[in-house]
């Protein structure tokens, strides 16, 4: 009777393990779903910075261009301008009024012509056709004649206060052009300077 009782448990303890084996698996299944789904939500986290930095990157690289763009048309527009001035053979058309982008200056250390003009929707400047490509405005220049100078030994120089100076013949007539121009677009701004002397 006894070897019977023992025999008959047996089937009992099997079942039991079985389902204790089950309750691991279970467990161990949950556990590998968690770690799946954070590292799924690392490699997101990952895309999307990446992505962020090379947008980032993209603008940063077209802003440098268009900045370089806007410099290279005012240094053309500069140089036009001082071509200008060279060529100028009387001063009837400068006045303080600017009409024709030509401003006559009693006092250069107070006047900044270039800070009161309307350069992106006024006309008193002279406009530059510049051949670069993918300008958002042409270039513009303005003169402005800040002095007659001669000299009586023979020589002429002059020192303008935070303009330069200039050393040369018998005479000189001094003009300061100011150019602005834009890049690519209306945001990238550049103005350049310069102080001639002609003689």
């Amino acid at each position: 009777m006894s070897n019977k009782g023992s025999f008959g448990a047996s089937p009992t303890t099997s079942v039991t393990n079985k389902f204790a084996h089950g309750a691991r698996l279970t467990h161990q299944r949950g556990v590998i779903l968690v770690t799946s789904l954070f590292i799924l939500l690392l490699m997101t986290m990952l895309g999307i910075t990446g992505v962020t930095t090379t947008s980032l990157e993209e603008k940063m690289a077209a802003n440098l261009r268009d900045h370089y763009l806007a410099f290279q048309s005012a240094e053309t527009s500069l140089l036009t301008g001082e071509k200008f001035a060279k060529g100028l053979i009387h001063m009837g058309d400068f006045d303080d009024e600017g009409s024709v982008g030509l401003y006559s200056i009693a006092d250069p250390a107070t006047q900044n012509r270039w800070e009161t003009i309307d350069w992106e929707g006024g006309s008193n400047f002279v406009q530059v056709k510049s051949s670069l490509a993918g300008l958002y405005a042409q270039p513009k220049y303005i003169i402005e004649h800040l002095t007659d100078i001669t000299g009586s030994t023979g020589s002429a120089s002059v020192m303008v206060s935070g303009y330069g100076g200039y050393s040369g013949g018998s005479g000189a007539t001094v003009y300061r052009v100011t150019s602005f121009a834009t890049g690519g677009s209306a945001n990238s701004k550049i103005m350049l300077q310069s102080t001639y002397a002609d003689n």
